[in-house]
């Protein structure tokens, strides 16, 4: 038994989560990874995956084994890419998810750092509303927000974003500022809407901490037009701090009900859980890079940009 080919493809079966898909992508039977697997915890005196009729799992020592290679493999592909392409720049074509809003806003400019520091890298920008399917859709990389429910995917955190109640300056000119969130029942308001459900508005310290908004102006399932409906004085909208970070700082719009916001999100920047080409890893550097700079999305500048599982 190769025991390095036999670790590197006991690696692959836990993060795939089954020996039938390991054995397609190697081309070979599932019955040659099996007993693979199986010479592997015989040479190494210990079991690493509990097996049924059904469903794979890992044992206690079996993961602290996966946890000890996965970065090494990593590490190591990375040399031997290192080696082969010697002095050249990163080179390829790279493709990554985000959502409309943050395409606009903070994937294009990081694109032109990206364009400057590595012509070679061509990105396609996958932008879409809905948490994309990164292995059956082919994405190399992609920004979301909130708690990641994937554990397949490898995520680098890049920081968390306020959910902020907001208007217009102008609006806000115009109308008494609402002290309380009950307040708002006196104001018109702009929802999002997601695969045709309203999404509730969320507060902290008052009950009931999820809000279903009354009189709304507009209802959209799109970030873009919920600033600009902000912008054109249609109301309150609760929003992403991203979103609207420019508008607040120029103070074109306004937050308001601050003590009340709910706990901030998350943004991560995932990926699948394969090797990372060099080309993909350029990306990723620059866009971790390029959004922690940012300050209401950001946690400062990045040490690295060694991804965790999650």
């Amino acid at each position: 038994m190769d025991r390095f080919a036999a670790l590197r493809m006991f690696v692959r079966v836990v993060e795939k989560g089954s020996f039938t898909a390991v054995a397609r992508e190697l081309g070979v039977g599932q019955p040659a990874v099996s007993k693979t697997m199986a010479a592997l915890e015989k040479d190494l005196g210990m079991t690493l995956l509990h097996r049924t009729s059904r469903s794979l799992a890992i044992t206690q020592p079996g993961q602290r084994l996966f946890d000890d290679l996965r970065p090494l493999l990593g590490e190591l592909d990375q040399a031997v890419e290192r080696a082969v392409r010697g002095d050249r720049a990163p080179a390829g074509s790279v493709r990554i998810g985000v959502a409309p809003g943050f395409a606009s806003l903070y994937a294009v400019p990081a694109a032109r750092v990206l364009r400057t520091r590595y012509p070679e890298i061509s990105l396609e920008l996958v932008v879409s509303e809905r948490h994309v399917d990164l292995v059956a859709e082919n994405i190399d990389l992609a920004i979301r927000a909130g708690e990641l429910r994937d554990a397949s995917v490898l995520a680098q955190r890049v920081g968390e974003t306020p959910l902020l109640v907001v208007a217009s300056k102008s609006y806000l000119d115009r109308h008494r500022e609402p002290r309380i969130p009950a307040d708002l029942e006196q104001h018109e308001r702009i929802v999002s809407v997601l695969r045709g459900v309203r999404r509730p508005w969320r507060f902290r310290g008052v009950h009931p901490n999820i809000v279903h908004p009354s009189r709304v102006s507009l209802l959209t399932n799109n970030a873009e037009e919920i600033r600009a409906a902000v912008l054109a004085d249609l109301g309150f909208a609760q929003v992403p701090g991203w979103l609207v970070a420019h508008d607040l700082t120029a103070g074109t719009i306004c937050a308001v009900l601050r003590a009340y916001e709910p706990p901030p999100v998350r943004i991560s920047l995932v990926r699948p859980p394969r090797r990372m080409p060099a080309r993909v890893r350029a990306v990723a550097d620059v866009f971790l890079h390029e959004l922690a700079r940012e300050p209401l999305l950001g946690m400062g500048a990045p040490q690295g940009a060694k991804a965790e599982a999650k």
